[in-house]
């Protein structure tokens, strides 16, 4: 049994993580909840509690939204990373980005 606070919902999209002074890298969204999002990145890693600034770019038939979120590493493991969300995001960074449970 899970001891989940938030639903997690399967990504649909991608996001682009970013290190102060670096340019950005693509990675697909693994799951989303409203505290976080994993990211599939088998191949890069970043350091635990490393500061991060992520763009999630959602299409939603002709339309593109855009949505900029701080995040820290909080988890590691092959398949990607966990990351989670600045305090000031925590409270609908899943609204307009989910899709179905996870």
């Amino acid at each position: 049994m899970e001891r989940r606070l938030n639903t997690r919902y399967r990504g649909t999209g991608c996001v682009y993580v970013a290190l102060r002074g670096q340019k950005p890298r693509r990675f697909r969204i693994g799951n989303l909840s409203a505290r976080g999002v994993f990211v599939e990145s088998p191949n890069f890693s970043l350091p635990l509690d490393t500061a991060v600034d992520l763009v999630f770019v959602v299409s939603i038939g002709k339309i593109v939204k855009i949505y900029h979120r701080k995040a820290i590493v909080a988890h590691r493991s092959k398949r990607g990373m966990g990351m989670l969300l600045h305090r000031s995001y925590q409270h609908g960074a899943a609204q307009g980005l989910r899709a179905s449970p996870h």
